[in-house]
């Protein structure tokens, strides 16, 4: 992560997604998640389609 975003990582006023784990959870950016993975870029835009039947 670079040093000028670090103040904003996990940061819940500035974010737009929670992601909980089983005991944690964080606070991100949808643009900064679509931006670095095509994962997340398929599930927060509606387009994510893995494991239907």
């Amino acid at each position: 992560m670079a040093a000028e975003t670090k103040p904003y990582f996990d940061d819940e006023e500035l974010s737009d997604v929670k992601i909980r784990f089983v005991d944690e959870e964080i606070f991100a950016q949808r643009i900064i998640l679509c931006r670095g993975s095509a994962y997340f870029g398929e599930l927060l835009t509606g387009d994510f389609t893995k494991g239907v039947a």
